[in-house]
């Protein structure tokens, strides 16, 4: 008889936990979707942002690869002017790209395909950072709270919507869970969960490398902050983690190595770091202002900061310290002003990031990780849960209706350039406006003006002659080509650039082929024949090796800890 009570109760036990569950992913999914308000106004648009054509355009060649059966990412056939690009092989796409075209592959939809991505990343980046803050702090209302407003923050939004830089805001998803997992390890010693910091590191890698890296800095900034405190078990889990980063990641890491070991590329634009930053008073207003188009950390981190500030002596929730977090995310917005000489690093090798309002992603989650403990810990003096639960309703309406008015601006620079509405299926991207897109990251470096130029207007020269359009290169879903009659022995300069592992066929016999002094590809051609050339990426036998081990130690750490994968 007692036996059996206690099965009843464990049964009804786990009833109440799994609608608990339920419950919360269904508050989430309701904020994901008021999230997606912007993309949901009109069924018809996909926003232009900043850097949309970019990704639209990286994402529709990845698609076209998956089409042709490519599962490893290669050339830009149908994008980026034709030319044989390789941005896929540069860019991560696993956990951007990769979603959306399979995304398209199901519902057959381009537009639907977006919005269900937007509605997705929200809320596996509601539920990550709930979860990952309950375990560390134990208190619901502040990991409630710090989702609503990390989810919810000017910075996200920018990210989303205004630059449409996918990467980035994909990468913000498992920010939280990096940052969490790293205080859970210095300040309660709990290196139980090394292996979520290695698994929010690999999925920022597959996102965002610079938020990779940046994060990293980051991360090194944080231990300094509290070195007394760090030990040998300490430093043996953190190595753990970035072991298993490194062998979940090798297919990212050889894709990106071994082109910038074939060949001198120059990676990004360099700027001057200086050049975006607004003065302290203007980065406090446009904050206040909260509108999504100034890159700013927004009216309610501010109002966190300040709140922390005022409190600070309040002790944190289960001897969970917020000074480490508020002290960094301080020195975050002050490092985003122009208060900071960045002017100072534009030949240091930060200048990688371009834009030092990157840091804002890691400056609102400080912020806002102090004021999301530091707000509950003031509700807790109260001693009452109606008080606890009319505050953050009042700041979930409060949140929400902020966010619903912003996004006005947002909704007002939508236009369809990016996707044409082809009837009665919207499936169909506008090829004329993505193919003409141009973009120079990843090209040789040490050029001249004319060889550079010579690559963008896809230029051949032929036996040494200047750079000339007597070959027409045409583009397919899977190849490049063209075609030549050779009256004599032929030396034929491509524009199409030199990265490891595309093959060159000559009516399908496999051609040698040689680096031109632009860096492109070069090949001779034998005298009286005509010669249909095709190029296309075949991949190398490293990157396809190193994608084994990837998704094999994934699926092998999957199964070793199935049981401690879940988020308690």
């Amino acid at each position: 008889m007692l036996i059996r009570s206690v099965l009843v109760i464990l049964h009804y036990f786990k009833k109440i936990v799994n609608l608990r569950k339920v419950t919360t992913i269904f508050i989430f999914s309701i904020l994901a979707l008021i999230f997606t308000f912007p993309v949901i106004h009109n069924f018809h648009v996909i926003l232009a942002g900043d850097d949309y054509l970019f990704h639209l355009s990286r994402i529709y060649s990845l698609y076209n690869g998956f089409q042709n059966h490519h599962f490893i990412s290669g050339l830009d056939y149908n994008t980026f002017s034709h030319r044989g690009t390789a941005f896929n092989i540069f860019y991560p796409y696993l956990t951007t790209g990769l979603p959306i075209a399979l995304l398209k592959g199901i519902t057959h939809n381009w537009f639907l395909s977006f919005k269900l991505f937007i509605f997705f990343i929200t809320l596996i980046t509601l539920l990550i950072t709930y979860q990952s803050s309950y375990y560390l702090t134990h208190n619901k209302l502040q990991s409630y709270l710090l989702s609503l407003l990390f989810v919810f923050s000017n910075y996200r939004i920018v990210d989303a919507y205004t630059r449409f830089d996918l990467g980035e805001f994909t990468a913000l998803s498992f920010v939280p869970l990096v940052l969490i997992t790293l205080e859970i390890m210095i300040q309660k010693k709990d290196y139980s969960k090394w292996y979520w910091l290695g698994l929010g590191m690999t999925a920022i890698f597959y996102s965002h490398l610079l938020t990779a890296l940046l994060i990293s800095f980051i991360m090194l900034i944080r231990i300094i902050f509290s070195l007394t405190g760090i030990n040998k078990l300490f430093i043996m889990n953190l190595l753990k983690a970035a072991s298993l980063t490194i062998i979940l990641t090798l297919y990212q890491l050889v894709s990106v190595g071994e082109q910038l070991l074939h060949l001198n590329l120059e990676t990004v634009d360099k700027v001057d770091l200086s050049l975006h930053l607004l003065p302290m008073s203007d980065t406090i207003i446009n904050s206040l202002n909260n509108t999504p188009v100034s890159y700013t950390f927004g009216l309610f981190v501010l109002i966190m900061g300040l709140l922390t500030l005022t409190n600070i002596r309040l002790s944190g929730l289960h001897n969970i310290t917020i000074l480490p977090s508020f002290a960094l995310g301080s020195c975050i917005f002050l490092a985003t002003t122009s208060l900071f000489p960045w002017f100072l690093l534009n030949r240091s090798p930060f200048n990688i990031i371009q834009f030092p309002f990157r840091l804002t992603m890691f400056g609102t989650f400080y912020l806002l990780f102090a004021g999301s403990i530091t707000f509950v810990r003031m509700l807790s003096f109260k001693n009452s849960s109606n008080h606890s639960l009319l505050g953050i309703v009042l700041i979930t309406f409060v949140v929400l209706g902020t966010y619903v008015t912003s996004t006005k601006v947002i909704i007002n620079r939508a236009n369809e350039m990016a996707i044409t509405k082809p009837q009665p299926n919207l499936n169909t991207f506008n090829l004329k406006k993505l193919s003409t897109t141009e973009l120079d990251d990843y090209r040789p470096a040490n050029l001249s003006t004319s060889q550079r130029e010579s690559i963008q207007k896809k230029y051949f020269s032929i036996n040494h002659q200047p750079y000339s359009n007597r070959i027409k290169l045409h583009s397919h879903s899977d190849q490049l080509s063209f075609f030549w009659s050779a009256d004599s022995p032929t030396h034929v300069d491509t524009p199409i650039i030199d990265y490891k592992g595309i093959s060159v066929f000559d009516n399908k016999k496999k051609l040698t082929t040689f680096r031109s002094s632009r860096g492109t590809i070069a090949f001779k051609l034998s005298q009286g024949t005509k010669h249909h050339i095709t190029v296309q990426y075949t991949g190398t036998v490293i990157r396809k090796i190193a994608f084994l081990i990837s998704l094999g130690s994934l699926f092998t750490f999957l199964v070793y800890f199935k049981k401690k994968l879940s988020l308690k």
